[in-house]
């Protein structure tokens, strides 16, 4: 993976970082799980995370950061 950065770290220690590309653009969403819930880590194109996040915690921040 590319470059990630964490944006959002949820209550249930779930970690939300953005995967920016060469040009420093950010290209995707990378969710970490928490190690109780199998630490899965699954990476969407930030497009589509923000088409199903609405306004959850976690899409609030990537908002954040394409704001930036």
């Amino acid at each position: 993976m590319a470059d990630l950065q964490i944006v959002y770290r949820s209550p249930n220690g779930d970690d939300w970082m953005v995967e920016r590309g060469s040009s420093n653009d950010v290209i995707a969403v990378v969710h970490q799980a928490n190690a109780a819930s199998g630490g899965t880590r699954t990476r969407t194109p930030v497009a589509e995370f923000l088409e199903r996040g609405g306004g959850s915690p976690e899409a609030v921040a990537v908002r954040a950061i394409l704001a930036e």
